[in-house]
């Protein structure tokens, strides 16, 4: 009588026999057609010749000036007249009066300051 420790493995290999065979002699078998014909193809080629053209480019973003200065006056006054170039992205030439200022102001401290100056000297 044999054991019963033995029989589970016997089993095992005996059961993994028949599916090596049953495997090993039925392979898959495909159902395949005829390979489809190949399309015939025409290419047509042309000769590039260099040309120029305008390139459009749409972007967004900020612009910003590649230089900036701040104005700032040393002298008080009421605005007379404003130069049409003194604008943000304006031009303008060395020496142009891009403001001018009503000067009595000024002028009336400036007299104040020569009479304390001659005050002073007295």
């Amino acid at each position: 009588m044999m054991n019963k420790k033995y029989l589970i493995p016997v089993g095992i290999i005996a059961v993994a026999v028949i599916a090596i065979a049953t495997i090993t002699f039925n392979p898959p078998s495909t159902k395949r057609g005829k390979p489809m014909a190949i399309a015939p193809m025409s290419v047509e080629t042309l000769t590039l010749t260099p040309q120029d053209y305008q390139i459009q480019v749409s972007s967004f973003g900020v612009v910003k000036p590649r230089t900036q200065s701040s104005l700032v006056t040393q002298a008080s006054g009421q605005i007379l007249t404003i130069s049409p170039n003194f604008r943000e992205g304006g031009f303008f030439e060395k020496d142009e009066v891009l403001v001018q200022l009503d000067d009595r102001d000024y002028q009336a401290e400036v007299k104040i300051a020569e009479a304390g100056l001659l005050l002073a000297r007295q």
